[in-house]
């Protein structure tokens, strides 16, 4: 039945067959999908425009889904009408509408748990109800410090000075964060703690800008997360393709770490839940297939600006990988590893320096106060191995003689 309905809007059918009588007999055709994961809208945006409207008319509600369905290869049906930035306007504008209306809360609006928890049908009680009030909690304390989004679809509200402010905005604090978090070396015996150090960096240049994308509120909300549960697994996931980013908190790693697929979203048991701060929701990573938003942008000619709008999740095209995470240890590696006043911030010289070579820094004192560097270090000492990219070590002089010497892992 799919086949000839698909056979019939590409008009390799008899006249006399009334397809619109026949698609309002069979509904169910209207959001199937055939072997390359197109519905009739792809279809009839690939190949026959004219039938666009009539099958948005047909689906009703449905439209919204549809049109934020994409196929195997990742295409929309907007997609087939959008070349270099210019659209066919006519037979786009209908279909423009469902592709970018958002179902997202607003940017700064809050999540209601109990709302969340009683459309899930779960026992308060379970293990599985505690993750999602947990991402509640983390997603509203998230939104009330970001303020503004350069990607979010309420961005589409701005006009063209206030888009310019927020991505000049959203750009300084990401070169400060790379600045920043390239200067700021723990004294490590574990990769973990300069992942820690960073993730506190970046947390830090978030609030105090009040803007970011779905990476930054990743990032806050994992922050946020360890602060008050550092016994949970808690990771970062981006959906490639897709431009989005998650935080997943309660992920059941296989105990076996050669069997373990953590990219796998089926493998992440009963109790993974999916706590997305740009969207504003959290829901059990079950639900993956059909609650979770892909960031899509493109170019309206109608509106002469870039939209931002979401897609929906396709497992044939979109990966979820997996980006960061933190040991449940870290914050006791912390404590067990760094003994008190031992971080410093090393500021590396421009100029390559020979192996094995040692060359003397001299920072001055407002330098070191600003970037948090050891209060009684003046001078530090280090060498770099053969290839010149990692730092093999540094030695740190105390006031009056007392000498350290750290290893350090970048």
């Amino acid at each position: 039945m799919l086949d000839r309905t698909i056979a019939a809007i590409k008009g390799n059918v008899d006249s006399t067959y009334s397809l619109q009588g026949y698609l309002r007999s069979n509904p169910s055709l209207l959001t199937q999908i055939d072997s390359e994961g197109n519905t009739l809208l792809h279809i009839a945006a690939k190949c026959n425009h004219s039938f666009i409207e009539p099958l948005i008319d047909l689906l009703g509600d449905r439209a919204h889904q549809i049109a934020k369905t994409h196929n195997n290869d990742g295409k929309l049906p907007l997609s087939y009408l959008i070349t270099s930035k210019k659209m066919t306007t006519f037979y786009a504008q209908s279909l423009e509408h469902y592709t970018s209306s958002s179902f997202l809360k607003s940017i700064c609006e809050p999540i209601d748990s109990a709302l969340v928890l009683s459309s899930l049908l779960i026992p308060a009680s379970s293990l599985l109800s505690m993750h999602v009030k947990i991402a509640c909690i983390a997603i509203n304390e998230v939104r009330k410090v970001i303020q503004s989004s350069e990607t979010h679809p309420s961005a589409n509200d701005f006009d063209a000075d206030k888009i310019e402010q927020v991505e000049n905005k959203i750009e300084t604090m990401r070169d400060e964060y790379e600045k920043e978090t390239h200067l700021a070396i723990l004294n490590i015996q574990h990769k973990t703690l300069n992942k820690l150090a960073g993730l506190n960096i970046c947390a830090k240049k978030i609030t105090a800008a009040q803007v970011g994308n779905c990476g930054e509120y990743s990032f806050l909300t994992l922050q946020k997360l360890r602060t008050f549960h550092p016994d949970l697994l808690i990771e970062i996931f981006e959906l490639d393709p897709g431009d989005h980013s998650i935080v997943v908190i309660g992920r059941e790693p296989n105990l076996d770490p050669s069997k373990d697929k953590p990219n796998d979203y089926t493998t992440w048991g009963p109790n993974a839940v999916v706590c997305d701060a740009w969207a504003g929701d959290a829901y059990p990573a079950t639900q993956i297939p059909t609650k979770l938003y892909c960031y899509w942008n493109y170019y309206s000619s109608d509106k002469d600006k870039n939209i931002n709008a979401t897609s929906l999740f396709n497992p044939n095209y979109h990966k979820l990988e997996l980006f960061f995470y933190l040991d449940k240890n870290a914050e006791q590696l912390v404590k067990t590893l760094s003994p008190p006043n031992q971080r410093i911030v090393l500021a590396l010289p421009p100029a390559p320096i020979p192996a094995n070579e040692s060359q003397t820094i001299k920072t001055s004192k407002d330098k070191k106060r600003k970037l948090g560097t050891y209060a009684d270090c003046n001078l530090m000492f280090f060498k770099r191995n053969a290839n010149e990219q990692e730092i093999i070590s540094v030695r740190l002089i105390k006031k009056p003689k007392a000498t350290h010497t750290i290893k350090i892992l970048l």
